[in-house]
């Protein structure tokens, strides 16, 4: 998915709420970051992808590439979503769109832990 398709399906989760795109961008780039940091690292091919990504800011184009891939991708609109909720002070919308997306989440985690094997030398604790 691109970051324009990300952008796409926040607006249409949540038409009605008044949200700049900055802020959106910032939601998505958050949960990248989580991604990679909390499920990517430190498993096998962890290098090459902290290598040739960049993440997305304001500046990124629509063309630029999330690191999710299909069927977990929704997980970008999914937590943007439940930051508007918590932003608007919606507690009950708030409680259902973060457990989509932390089950979303914990799917994608699932998956990628299944397919990328732990480094042999990676170090939980520093």
């Amino acid at each position: 998915m691109n970051l324009s398709k990300a952008l796409e399906q926040v607006k249409a989760l949540k038409s009605g709420y008044d949200m700049s795109e900055e802020m959106m961008i910032s939601h998505i780039n958050t949960v990248e970051h989580m991604v990679l940091n909390e499920i990517v690292r430190g498993r096998e091919g962890d290098d090459e992808i902290f290598n040739n990504y960049f993440g997305v800011d304001k500046d990124s184009e629509g063309g630029t590439l999330l690191f999710v891939p299909a069927p977990y991708d929704g997980i970008y609109a999914q937590y943007c979503a439940a930051q508007i909720d918590l932003l608007d002070e919606d507690g009950d919308r708030y409680l259902n769109d973060s457990i989509v997306f932390k089950d979303t989440y914990q799917s994608f985690k699932r998956y990628w832990w299944q397919t990328h094997r732990q480094k042999p030398d990676y170090r939980y604790h520093f």
